[in-house]
């Protein structure tokens, strides 16, 4: 039948470039070809080849059958269209429409979702993790990524789900970020390449959520006449219904946004690959509106600096929106000028199109307003719906490196959240600023502690013995930091409960902490002020 098509045409070339293409698409699987139809449509299509009417339109479409129909060509399925005056495509056209053919057929088993919100991105996601995570699986994903905005509230739920249904978790976070030259806040993409990185977004996500400024007391950063929580109190209480409140606007004066600098961005660097943010709300976006290309391409050429000009993309997205071609070739000149590589991603909102319509609701509810109001700010005609991979690769046709490095950046991924993170406490400095271990802060703090006590009593020697031993257990089980923190509490109570009872009572002098089961047998239980009871005095042992 594909030889036969070149001989019917005359056009050699035509056998050449068709035949071992299709013979490649056969062997994966993705098209299949109806044999006698196909044949019998073409020559009806291409009978006409000496007549002077030209075909009116050539329409290329990619998936599973392939057709001809009246007027030119018809690879039915989802794709792009070609137009041509002439009775057939030039070769040129034929190479270009089969090579990207085997592109996107290459590709569909390539493309990784990086950016994806759960209901965890409060009021902007309408899907749970683990309805994400089979979706996921049922669409072919190997690996895919949740970042949620500004939180990891959904990871670890989403991690498990994933592992279950056989796709590789990427855990991350769309993290606000203040952009140096608007000063707006902007979004990153942010996945841990690393358990350090993970470490670092967890440190990034503290601070964005940490008071900063103007915010730093209860009820800062809100508007007056308005308390913390958006709830205006001059307004009348009408008996049987709710008060009126402000609407919980991500940014408003009632609900600062959390958000972090570039400096803290920068200094937490380690571990973590970095896309440059959404659409909308990308970290370069304010540049790029403004015409500043110079200033777009420095900020990329500051977080290689921090991050590594291999773990640095910048994000293209397509939300089917009015200027999405013109953004993405501005996007792709900065990434040229500041020779950084570019990723494609989905932003996904919802996993199904009836969710992505509970999404625009959600969007609506948390910008107060109805669903026509805030039509700018909902994703146009569900295009934060998930979608295959196939269908993301269709999507990005024209960026096949973008597709590539999602399975790239996929394949850099060691952190798995499932595999137990565990908990390291972390040491302390000292009033002179160098830090010094957790175990030798234990340690000097227990002995002065012992001195103190036990100093002209006949059971300091047994004490200095005792306190080795446990102190030596606790060094084992890396527990010195755990022991410091319940220091920390417990000087806290004791401050307090001097500031309330006064310090000149006899209760004051009591150690804040009462001894409970196998604590009252320890003696750095009993140094640190946890426990009541001396533990050689009461001739108590080590060993519970």
């Amino acid at each position: 039948m594909l030889h036969g098509f070149g001989d019917f045409t005359g056009l050699g070339y035509i056998d050449r470039v068709v035949h071992q293409p299709f013979d490649l698409f056969a062997q994966s699987r993705v098209f299949a070809l109806a044999g006698g139809c196909f044949g019998d449509r073409l020559a009806r299509g291409l009978r006409s080849r000496d007549s002077p009417q030209p075909c009116e339109l050539v329409e290329v479409a990619i998936g599973f059958g392939l057709e001809v129909g009246r007027g030119g060509w018809a690879l039915l399925g989802h794709g792009f269209d070609i137009a041509h005056d002439g009775l057939l495509p030039p070769r040129s056209t034929i190479e270009h429409m089969f090579d990207t053919l085997w592109m996107m057929t290459s590709a569909s088993d390539t493309y990784v979702e990086l950016h994806a919100h759960s209901a965890f991105s409060f009021l902007d996601g309408a899907s749970q993790p683990d309805e994400l995570a089979a979706a996921l699986a049922t669409h072919g994903y190997t690996h895919a990524a949740v970042t949620d905005h500004d939180n990891l509230c959904g990871a670890l739920e989403y991690a498990h789900a994933a592992k279950d249904a056989g796709v590789r978790a990427i855990t991350g976070a769309e993290v606000t970020v203040e952009e140096p030259a608007s000063g707006q806040r902007c979004h990153v993409t942010l996945l841990a390449r690393t358990g350090e990185g993970y470490a670092n977004l967890c440190r990034l996500l503290t601070a964005a959520h940490a008071p900063r400024g103007d915010d730093a007391g209860p009820g800062a950063g809100t508007a007056p006449g308005v308390d913390p929580i958006g709830i205006d109190p001059d307004i009348e209480r009408v008996p049987g219904r709710p008060s009126a409140q402000a609407p919980l606007v991500r940014g408003s004066a009632q609900r600062p946004d959390p958000c972090v600098t570039t400096e803290q961005l920068c200094a937490h660097a380690a571990g973590i690959t970095l896309l440059t943010g959404c659409a909308s709300r990308g970290l370069l976006q304010p540049s790029l509106v403004a015409g500043r290309m110079d200033l777009a391409a420095a900020l990329v050429e500051r977080l290689q600096d921090a991050f590594g000009c291999e773990h640095v993309y910048v994000e293209l997205q397509l939300p089917q929106q009015r200027g999405d071609a013109e953004r993405c070739r501005a996007l792709r000149a900065v990434a040229e000028r500041a020779r950084a590589p570019v990723v494609a991603t989905g932003n996904v909102h919802a996993h199904t199109p009836a969710r992505g319509r509970l999404h625009d609701v959600l969007v609506a509810i948390r910008l107060n307003t109805t669903l026509e109001a805030c039509e700018a700010e909902r994703d146009g005609i569900l295009a934060g719906v998930l979608r295959s991979p196939a269908d993301m690769a269709r999507r990005f046709r024209d960026h096949p490196d973008a597709v590539a490095n999602t399975r790239r950046i996929a394949e850099t991924i060691e952190f798995d959240l499932t595999q137990g993170v565990g908990y390291r406490y972390p040491d302390l400095a000292d009033e002179r600023g160098a830090c010094r271990s957790a175990d030798a802060e234990r340690a000097a703090i227990s002995t002065a502690e012992l001195e103190r006590r036990y100093a002209g009593r006949r059971t300091l020697l047994r004490a200095r013995a005792r306190l080795a031993d446990e102190l030596a257990v606790i060094r084992h089980h890396g527990l010195s930091g755990f022991f410091l923190l319940h220091r920390d509490v417990l000087e806290l109570a004791r401050e307090v409960a001097a500031e309330v009872r006064g310090a000149s009572i006899a209760r004051s002098l009591n150690p804040p902490g009462r001894g409970r089961g196998s604590s009252v047998e320890s003696i750095v239980c009993y140094l640190t002020g946890l426990s009541h009871v001396d533990p050689l005095e009461a001739n108590l042992r080590m060993g519970r």
